[in-house]
């Protein structure tokens, strides 16, 4: 636990002037925190005391804004309590994730126990500031703490008045909590001493946490803190790093940014939960995965579905609008077989007395082992009569197409043909699509209308059938260089630098029909018969 600073938020002075402990330090990642000025022994626990070189810190407030939210879950020392560390931390974990999944319900209300009212700082104000935004006014209820929440169950509560380490007079003590299960989730409170939560016995503000739904607790009044983004969607620990960090952006009382500022519990805790789909399962057909489920709540609005391959390390989310209340989806976007972990989470328009948002609730996951997939493919052949081709599309798992001719236009047809309209060299690409992306495919065809002499060149080859060696002829005293010789499905089957040369050896090439296209400054390109 680190311990920092020369403060004394409770007042007790001088018996609790000091270091108090400093969860902040693991949340401030960029300033130095020393140990060579704070001098200060006249506190009665040595926890509190602090001179230069001790291994407690100097700094009274944060050096700089916290980076990271931080919570702490500590049953260290709660002597009050029958079961030992290890059982109370497995006993937070479970009422945890017991919240989470929604397996027990709370009402959104909250309650409010002043027994400080004769201070003009009001403490109780960082009850009733946030509890009118997170529940509405009619819901926050000035009433006993421990009388009501060992009855009743609230999501917030908060409690001040006198206290020592173990507990705060007329709201609750550590053995309050150790008796009774306070059914409250998230509280708040405030009194003397046991803000200094690493006391040696049954600190108070610590032993919330082992108590009945108690999830999350903080010292409130000096400074006040701020929950009501939780209004919003965001966590605990949010609200914390905001609260930790406010200097002017919110009313603080007194000891703003203070060191012994912390909350107790996890920092990743949200208001609303919204538990998993039930009945959730996964089959595998075909190379397709088909996913169905049952909605947990009537008021869903939808859900998203995520996927992880076996060698993948995060999920992913696969659809790309809200599946709808039918509640089963198909996956036919499965590129290479293996297993698939699927997980499925409901999507609920929240409505609160901040506002609204759209609420994702928590994962259910399945397993599926898938042998064989279908990809999608893009590909297709020609047919070519000089300038007239037709296409024949032999994509696999499209849905819309894309063709681009290479001159310029193009087409959405599955099967199109088109007419060119002088000689060249074209790129035709397909590009097929469907919900799972898009695939490309490309080929090049050489165009030959009319005299393939083109007027002003009079280059020709001979001989023309021709077994070896290929020569060129009447070049007009020019040097040819680049070349490239297609078949006539547009497929290159040699290309290269003739650097002056006039004879191409064409020998191994297959008996067919060929054209060779020579490079600037001839652009003409000749057609020849491989014997």
């Amino acid at each position: 636990v680190p311990y920092s600073g020369v403060i004394v938020p409770d007042g007790h002075t001088p018996d609790h002037y000091g270091a108090w402990p400093a969860d902040g330090f693991y949340a401030e990642l960029t300033s130095n925190w020393t140990d060579n000025s704070a001098n200060i022994t006249g506190a009665s626990s040595e926890r509190n005391r602090n001179v230069p070189g001790d291994g407690k810190f100097d700094q009274s407030t944060f050096p700089s804004d916290l980076e990271l939210a931080v919570g702490r879950v500590d049953m260290h020392n709660l002597p009050a309590f029958t079961a030992d560390e290890t059982a109370l931390l497995k006993k937070y974990l479970d009422k945890n994730h017991a919240f989470r999944n929604k397996l027990f319900t709370v009402e959104n209300r909250a309650l409010v126990d002043d027994e400080f009212t004769g201070y003009a700082e009001g403490f109780s104000a960082a009850g009733w500031r946030n509890f009118s935004s997170l529940c509405g006014v009619d819901q926050v209820f000035a009433r006993d703490y421990l009388s009501t929440l060992k009855m009743e169950n609230y999501l917030w509560s908060y409690g001040c008045g006198a206290g020592n380490f173990q507990n705060c007079s007329g709201v609750i003590g550590t053995p309050g909590f150790a008796q009774d299960s306070v059914l409250g989730v998230f509280t708040m409170l405030f009194g003397s001493y046991f803000g200094d939560w690493d006391n040696p016995d049954n600190n108070l503000l610590r032993a919330a946490l082992a108590s009945g739904n108690v999830l999350t607790n903080c010292w409130a009044g000096r400074p006040y803190w701020y929950f009501h983004h939780m209004g919003m969607g965001e966590n605990i620990g949010y609200s914390a790093w905001v609260s930790m960090n406010n200097s002017v952006l919110y009313d603080f009382n007194n000891n703003q940014r203070g060191v012994h500022m912390a909350l107790m519990g996890d920092p990743t805790l949200r208001a609303h939960p919204v538990g998993p789909v039930d009945e959730f399962w996964a089959s595998a057909e075909d190379g397709y995965v088909t996913l169905g489920w049952t909605a947990p709540q009537a008021d869903v609005e939808g859900f998203h579905i995520f996927r992880k391959a076996e060698d993948e390390a995060v999920f992913m989310k696969i659809n790309t609008e809200l599946v709808g209340k039918e509640n089963i989806y198909i996956d036919s976007c499965l590129t290479k077989p293996g297993i698939y972990t699927y997980m499925v989470r409901a999507v609920v328009l929240e409505k609160t007395n901040s506002g609204s948002y759209y609420n994702m609730g928590t994962g259910a996951y399945r397993s599926v082992d898938v042998p064989t997939t279908q990809p999608l493919l893009a590909s297709f052949i020609v047919e070519q009569d000089e300038y007239k081709v037709n296409f024949t599309n032999q994509s696999v798992h499209a849905d819309t197409y894309l063709w681009d001719f290479g001159d310029g236009t193009s087409s959405q047809e599955e099967h199109p043909s088109h007419e060119y309209a002088q000689s060249g060299t074209y790129t035709v690409s397909l590009t097929a699509f469907s919900p799972c992306g898009q695939a490309e495919s490309t080929i090049t065809l050489v165009i030959l209308i009319g005299n393939t002499e083109q007027t002003g060149k009079d280059w020709s080859v001979f001989p023309n059938p021709v077994f070896n060696t290929l020569e060129l002829s009447n070049l007009s005293g020019l040097k040819p260089g680049k070349f490239s010789v297609f078949d006539l499905k547009g497929n290159k089957m040699l290309d290269g630098n003739l650097d002056g040369k006039n004879t191409l050896d064409v020998s191994f090439l297959p008996a067919g029909v060929y054209v060779l296209n020579l490079d600037e400054p001839f652009f003409i390109r000749k057609k020849f018969v491989k014997m």
